[in-house]
């Protein structure tokens, strides 16, 4: 690494405002400095242009070339990048281990903790701006300068001000920027000469988005412990599947997407910049959140809020691992057999990795993850055991197996038997035989060879649909194949025998008026 001619000392470094990006900062030290830009970026940080470094990954070199050490990394990375925001979705300590690995320029390392960038944009492709703001930056600090909070996709208007953000020039269109700019908020536009900025988009006004924009405020100040896993997972347990889930998830997601007043899951998309889709949302709302933008996950965690009561607060917020109350663990009739060491350790690791709080309690009680199907894919299940430590699976696997030795021997099922099973199942919320037999697979069985009748009247089937039989089939791929050879020219009986002979002798044979409609039979001449 080349070592730069000069370093700027911290006394000389220009004032920013709170929140202002680590982009805008050393665009605006050029202009404090009165450099030219490629000279100021090559003379103090040993850079020919501004690099789109979102998270500021490298932050201790650049200090150290900089300042010499008088600025703290960790708070470059803190204060001038989404950085807390996207870190609150953490765990404690991998918070930590991303702070360590950007300020070290471990990439690889930082790379184990980054939100996942399929499931939506980490930033605009456009820079945006809040004209208010501009004005208070200019009148403050000399020069207008870019907020790390108007960068985030789900956000469409100045959480301070209420305005709408800008993205374009209003004379000719262009965009102010992205992440490779070389202007600050308030310059003139290189195409128009234009200062004037407007909006492309219209701002979102309903409940939900209110509650995830103050949720995204707080994160991002670092001030929403809610946001933790372990926590955000209790809300969502205890708000969203017990509660407004009892009737139904499908029901609490369409109230969810009311609250945003959207009509369907590709509306959301759109307010959101991310991937939303029905199967996300369900997914979400049963505790399953791998795979989500950070955004949908506050989006859904705003909901449980609005809808929580000041116990649900104390109750979910008391601790972070907060699973080692017996009351709370055997509170849903489970964990006969299991120890709460288990059950502690198995909701923690849940809460960590993504996975619903209620399946880690059935994990605990010896449920294999064929028979946790109603509440999470076997697959996911699987997953999740296999992310397990070593201790922790072996107590999984011994339980398993003392309880296997346990269970007496199968005896035959009876009618009385099935039909209590089945009936149990559909009050638990089975709408559809596919999910009765994801739930009971055998009593499903046995029901549809013995008591076929009575099943279809507690529970028909959804679509009835009569297969055609063999011989109405037969005739219409008779039909298709010699009205397709009438469309390529054949327009006798002889050429159409010629060409289609076994078809032709089906259809007279068994189709004859429906020959003689399509193709009828030439009157012989008189010699």
């Amino acid at each position: 690494m080349r070592i730069p001619k000069e370093c700027v000392h911290a006394s000389a470094w220009p004032a920013v405002p709170t929140g202002a990006t680590y982009t805008s900062e050393i665009l605006a030290s050029a202009r404090y400095a009165g450099n030219q830009l490629r000279d100021h970026l090559v003379n103090h940080f040993d850079i020919e242009q501004v690099q789109g470094n979102l998270f500021a990954l490298g932050a201790g070199s650049f200090v150290d070339r900089t300042f010499g050490g008088d600025v703290d990394p960790e708070s470059i990375v803190r204060h001038r990048t989404p950085f807390t925001f996207f870190a609150s979705f953490l765990c404690t300590g991998d918070e930590e281990a991303w702070m360590a690995s950007l300020v070290a320029g471990d990439a690889a390392l930082a790379q184990r903790f980054m939100p996942p960038t399929r499931a939506g944009r980490l930033s605009v492709q456009s820079y945006r701006i809040c004209p208010e703001c501009v004005a208070h930056d200019r009148q403050n600090f000399g020069v207008g300068h870019w907020h790390v909070l108007h960068q985030i996709p789900a956000l469409f208007r100045c959480p301070w001000h209420r305005v709408a953000l800008h993205d374009r020039c209003e004379g000719c269109g262009a965009s102010l920027g992205g992440p490779r700019l070389l202007r600050l908020p308030g310059d003139r536009c290189r195409k128009c000469n234009s200062e004037v900025t407007t909006s492309g988009s219209q701002p979102v006004c309903s409940p939900g988005y209110e509650a995830f924009e103050a949720l995204v405020v707080r994160a991002n100040d670092g001030q929403a412990p809610e946001v933790r896993p372990l926590i955000r997972m209790r809300f969502m347990d205890r708000v969203i599947f017990r509660r407004l889930g009892a009737r139904g998830v499908q029901e609490a997601v369409q109230r969810f997407l009311e609250s945003w007043g959207a009509d369907s899951a590709k509306d959301l998309e759109r307010m959101l910049g991310c991937a939303v889709s029905e199967r996300l949302l369900l997914g979400l709302f049963r505790g399953v959140d791998a795979g989500c933008s950070r955004y949908l996950q506050g989006a859904a965690l705003a909901f449980a809020l609005q809808h929580s009561t000041a116990e649900d607060r104390q109750v979910c917020m008391t601790r972070e691992c907060g699973f080692d109350g017996p009351e709370e663990l055997f509170a849903d009739g489970g964990a006969k057999y299991s120890a709460p060491a288990l059950v502690r350790d198995l909701c923690r690791l849940a809460g960590e990795a993504g996975y619903p709080v209620a399946a880690a309690r059935g994990l605990a009680d010896g449920r294999s993850p064929r028979q946790l199907a109603t509440l999470v894919a076997p697959k996911v299940t699987e997953r999740f055991l296999g992310l397990l430590p070593i201790d922790v699976n072996a107590r999984y696997k011994e339980l398993l197996s003392e309880l296997s030795a346990r269970a007496p021997c199968r005896m035959p099922l009876t009618q009385e038997a099935v039909r209590e099973r089945i009936s149990a199942k559909i009050h638990q919320g089975c709408m559809t035989r596919t999910q009765l037999f994801m739930a009971d697979s055998s009593a499903y069985k046995w029901a549809l060879r013995n008591d076929s009748v009575w099943l279809d009247q507690v529970l028909p089937r959804s679509k009835e649909r009569r297969r055609p039989t063999w011989r109405e089939a037969g005739q219409a791929v008779i039909r298709r194949t010699l009205i397709a050879a009438i469309r390529e020219g054949v327009d006798t009986r002889t050429l159409l025998r010629a060409k289609r002979s076994a078809a032709y002798k089906a259809a007279l044979q068994n189709d004859a008026e429906w020959l003689d409609c399509v193709l009828a039979l030439r009157r012989k001449r008189r010699p």
